[in-house]
């Protein structure tokens, strides 16, 4: 949590005081910096410190991704960051965004710490053949492992939770900054503020997506990412192999099918205008390929750096946890005798990992929505926002055209 604020702090400071700066690429360069520098240490601290081979590999794998695509999306690094300007720029008009997004922060918290507590009782139940001694009062009992279709379960319930916790701010963010986008901060009559520090807006927008949208949420939080991880491995595969077999081309057609129906994008226009999850997935994706836009959708610069950035904060977060299992294991166990702990070394990291995930993608997911919800509004009503926010208007119309020319 500590890295996630710094990051969403250092770079909201960025974006202020360089917004006259000719070096837009600025808050890209600190994004990827802070990821390759802190995968580094990653990789010496599990190597030497936590004799873990294979995550110091996939650390240095971390590494290795965000130096070759810094260097790859070199000259997009400006497009990039006048989206995280414009998006910075309107949370920081709605603070009560930050607000909300903190509220929603505890609620996964609790919801953390829940679903320790039950895997907790799913591997103390498991426990097998307790006897206990005549003359003493503890209990012995030989561990066993809980059955696999337990284990799934309660993981697939970690994902969707965690998925659906996330997306609440997403639809919340987009409804916020369809209104900011639509007002003119000049005339802007500061209204009274509700819940705190929230105004109006942000409070409707966080009441709707957990009350008239939670549908939609839920259904999108539990199809989106595995119809876009399939996406992605097919489109990975399709010149190699799709090409030679007609099933798989047929495979290939449906799948772009049901993404059009399941995507991203559908959160926005959930947020925005309250329609079902899979009218405004392919409602909003219309909207960007009608604008020609088909390559800003594939590259997904932000995504992809703020997804690197939450996985290294995660194995960061498992890192800490394993140096507390090492040196300080009387946290762990109440054995006199010896390490107790084996069993549980790889579940304890999991757990450690997922929490980082977890709260890391909440308070960046802020950013994301925000950047998701501008790049739609941009197609769907770039007037709109020129006649309200001139100067942010004319620097993201400028920076679009020079990274992709003839789209914008």
């Amino acid at each position: 949590m500590i890295f996630t604020r710094l990051a969403f702090r250092l770079s909201s400071t960025t974006t202020i005081d360089n917004d006259n700066n000719n070096d837009k690429s600025i808050i890209i360069k600190f994004a990827l910096g802070f990821s390759t520098i802190l995968s580094i240490i990653l990789s010496i601290t599990f190597y030497i410190l936590l004799n873990e081979t294979y995550l110091s590999i996939l650390c240095l794998l971390f590494f290795i991704f965000s130096v070759t695509y810094g260097y790859v999306i070199k000259s997009q690094m400006k497009f990039a960051s006048i989206n995280l300007i414009t998006s910075i720029r309107a949370i920081r008009s709605n603070g009560g965004l930050t607000i909300a997004s903190h509220a929603i922060l505890t609620l996964g918290i609790f919801y953390i710490s829940y679903w320790i507590i039950a895997m907790i009782g799913l591997y103390e139940d498991s426990k097998e053949n307790c006897e206990k001694q005549e003359h003493d009062e503890f209990v012995i009992c030989n561990d066993s492992t809980p059955k696999n279709w337990n284990i799934v379960l309660l993981f697939f319930n970690f994902y969707w939770a965690q998925q659906v916790i996330k997306n609440i701010i997403h639809v919340a963010v987009a409804q916020t900054i369809k209104q900011w986008w639509s007002t003119n901060p000049n005339n802007n009559n500061n209204e009274s503020t509700l819940f705190c520090c929230c105004s109006k807006e942000v409070s409707d927008s966080l009441f709707s997506a957990m009350t008239y949208s939670f549908g939609s949420i839920c259904l999108g939080s539990l199809l989106v990412t595995p119809v876009y991880i399939i996406r992605i491995f097919i489109d990975y595969l399709q010149e190699d192999v799709l090409l030679y077999c007609t099933c798989c081309n047929w495979l290939y057609s449906s799948l772009e099918t049901i993404y059009s129906k399941f995507n991203k994008w559908g959160y926005v226009y959930v947020g925005m205008y309250g329609y079902p999850f899979t009218t405004s997935s392919q409602i909003s994706l219309n909207v960007l390929e009608r604008r020609g836009w088909n390559i800003i959708i594939s590259d997904d610069l932000i995504t992809n750096i703020i997804g690197l950035i939450i996985c290294i904060i995660g194995l960061t977060n498992g890192a800490v946890v394993l140096l507390l299992l090492d040196y300080r294991s009387e946290w762990f166990t109440d054995d006199d005798d010896g390490d107790s702990t084996g069993g549980w070394r790889y579940v304890i990291f999991t757990t450690g990992f997922m929490i980082g995930i977890v709260i890391s993608s909440i308070m960046l997911g802020i950013i994301e929505s925000s950047v998701n919800t501008i790049i739609v509004l941009f197609a769907e009503a770039p007037h709109e926002f020129d006649n309200n926010h001139r100067q942010l208007s004319q620097q993201l119309r400028s920076t679009w055209r020079e990274a992709y020319p003839g789209i914008c």
